[in-house]
């Protein structure tokens, strides 16, 4: 599939826009997998702070659109200078990422609502992101 194209028929193995299915819960979540973990971010954060594992907070509360989402990628995630802010980029730089890394999206609702075939786009790299495990908040 083209990065950019409708992600028609299916949710590519995400457990669909919520966090609280699928995963199992989460502890064995494979990466490039959602996981369905409700805790709030806080203590999302607080279990990796002091373990071995990166974690980085995608915000993405005001994103309106795909350059808005690859810049919050770009930024949070500490992509260098020469990312092509693009979907096959970003499925890239993903994969260029630590093995095990966890990424927690949060306030991404709004901008799910008002580009859903974008979002559709963003959520599926994100989830075949191999070295990298995507997580939902609730808010």
């Amino acid at each position: 599939m083209t990065r950019g194209s409708s992600a028609a028929g299916g949710e590519s193995g995400a457990s669909g826009g919520d966090s609280d299915s699928g995963g199992g819960g989460g502890g064995g979540c494979p990466p490039g997998r959602w996981a369905g973990r409700p805790e709030p971010l806080a203590a999302l954060a607080e279990a990796a702070r002091g373990s071995e594992v990166p974690l980085h907070v995608l915000d993405l509360t005001e994103v309106t659109d795909k350059a808005g989402f690859l810049s919050a990628c770009a930024r949070t995630l500490a992509f260098p200078s020469w990312f092509g802010r693009n979907w096959d980029a970003l499925a890239d730089s993903l994969g260029d990422l630590a093995p095990g890394t966890v990424v927690v999206v949060s306030g991404w609702h709004a901008y799910a609502e008002a580009r859903p075939d974008e979002w559709e786009t963003a959520r599926e790299i994100l989830t075949e992101a191999v070295p990298v495990t995507a997580l939902l908040t609730l808010k």
